[in-house]
């Protein structure tokens, strides 16, 4: 059960962060003007690798039990989501008011995340 749990873990944080950097080289595709093949192509591969872990954090999720979509859905958001704030770097340069609505924000869904599983 313990393994099971990890590789739900593993699974989620590596394909969550490869989402992330795909949303964030997504973003830098059209930013000069024309597509920036690069952008193109990193976006696809790091999305395609988030992809893969996603449908493998879905295999051990089925191992216990009947798991909701919504609560796939959630978690891999919330997750993604702080990626995002990380890889793209924006999250360093917010106040202390924007570090602590981001705060509330993903404790507020990761609470519904828990109350509804």
């Amino acid at each position: 059960m313990l393994t099971t749990y990890l590789a739900i873990t593993a699974f989620t944080a590596l394909g969550a962060t490869a989402d992330a950097y795909g949303f964030v080289w997504a973003g830098r595709i059209w930013s000069n003007g024309g597509p920036r093949w690069d952008a193109v192509a990193m976006s696809v591969v790091t999305n395609t690798a988030g992809l893969a872990c996603y449908l493998l954090t879905l295999r051990y999720l089925t191992k216990l039990g009947e798991i909701g979509v919504s609560l796939q859905a959630a978690s891999w958001y919330l997750v993604t989501t702080v990626g995002v704030m990380l890889a793209s770097g924006v999250a360093f340069e917010w106040s202390w008011l924007d570090h602590l609505l981001a705060v509330t924000s993903i404790g507020s869904l990761a609470l519904l995340i828990v109350r509804h599983n």
